[in-house]
């Protein structure tokens, strides 16, 4: 119906612009010819030994021809006017459609440009623009699925235990309302993660990453300082050993990077042996890494474990909803033109991820 009713218009536009030419073009044309004709009868008429049978037969010859000519001079300029503004038409009538299908939540595929003029920059915009919301949707969509996934499980493990609460049927101590406690806890951590993960995904399909020059080093240190109180408390030695190094950066990014790899390091950490972190240039890029003892990553696991809804069950170390911390990372470093991986050795495991040195 919208498409109808845009076709309409079109036609009726077209029309307007049609008969609103066509009787510019006839008075030009009929103008000249009406001056030529009379000034051509002056002339003629001004020649000594021309009488009047004469002067009417040029008058009657030079009418038919001038007729003749603007009849032609009409019919072929209308045909040109035809040809040309229907190719400009046609392009806009169909982006009018493509623009009715956005509206009703489709995403057609790109306008096809064949000329560089103003109609095929118009175009392209569109084509721009209608990617871009279609990578939002899919975002959106995304961030849809993930929340109902992760938090499918916890939320029923913590609904079978309130409603055991309720029944009588488990008794309320300390140490479950703790448990019940901490799962709210995890899963408030879980929907700002997947909210970040979103987030990223969004800036980089509109905006890109805002770089600038920034001390690697400095940062690093200071992602470790935050989490000064929580090592001391799990008596957990850090050892960092970066190389400064000024690159282009988006800081607040980076950050969420470390501060992911940080945290997984301690939660899943399994030995009293240090967290080690290191940083270091290596021809193009910046490489980063945290290593840690853990239980051991099975090695089909290993290349996925950086994908979202992936975590590795082995032992149980994770639970349902972990590991959405590492898609962040991935999505992050990847918008900077860097790369994130996992290098495992046993209970020896080693996260990182590298950063271009130069823009």
């Amino acid at each position: 119906m919208l498409i109808k009713k845009s076709k309409a218009a079109a036609l009726s536009f077209v029309g307007r612009l049609t008969i609103g030419n066509f009787l510019i073009i006839g008075m030009i044309i009929g103008i000249s010819g009406f001056t030529v004709y009379q000034y051509a009868c002056k002339l003629v008429g001004g020649i000594n030994g021309v009488n009047a049978t004469q002067q009417q037969a040029f008058n009657n010859t030079l009418f038919g021809y001038l007729l003749l000519t603007l009849v032609l001079s009409f019919s072929a300029s209308c045909l040109f006017y035809l040809y040309f503004i229907k190719k400009v038409v046609i392009p806009i009538r169909k982006l009018a459609g493509y623009t009715e299908k956005l509206i009703r939540g489709e995403f057609p595929d790109s306008l096809t440009i064949k000329n560089e003029n103003e109609i095929s920059m118009l175009m392209n915009n569109f084509n721009d623009l209608s990617r871009k919301l279609k990578e939002i949707e899919e975002s959106r969509q995304r961030l849809v699925d993930d929340t109902a996934h992760e938090l499918r499980t916890p939320l029923s493990n913590i609904n079978g235990y309130l409603e055991g609460l309720k029944k009588g049927v488990i008794d309320g101590e300390p140490e479950l309302y703790d448990a019940l406690h901490k799962e709210s806890t995890r899963l408030i951590h879980l929907v700002d993660d997947l909210y970040k993960l979103s987030e990223w995904e969004i800036v980089s399909s509109v905006t890109g990453v805002q770089k600038q020059n920034q001390n690697i080093k400095s940062i690093i240190q200071q992602c470790v300082k935050l989490f000064e109180w929580e090592l001391e408390e799990k008596e957990i030695k850090v050892l960092v050993e970066v190389e400064e190094r000024s690159i282009p950066l988006d800081s607040d990014a980076i950050q969420q990077v470390i501060f992911n790899l940080l945290q997984n390091a301690i939660q899943y950490r399994t030995h009293s042996s240090p967290i080690t972190m290191k940083g270091k240039v290596d021809e193009k890029n910046y490489i980063v890494s945290v290593q840690t003892e853990g239980c051991p990553i099975p090695p089909e696991e290993k290349t996925k474990i950086f994908e979202r809804k992936q975590r590795s069950d082995s032992a149980h170390q994770l639970r349902d909803g972990e590991g959405i911390g590492l898609a962040i990372v991935r999505e992050i470093v990847c918008q900077h033109g860097g790369n994130a991986g996992l290098y495992t050795q046993g209970r020896s495991h080693t996260f990182w991820f590298t950063l271009p040195v130069s823009s």
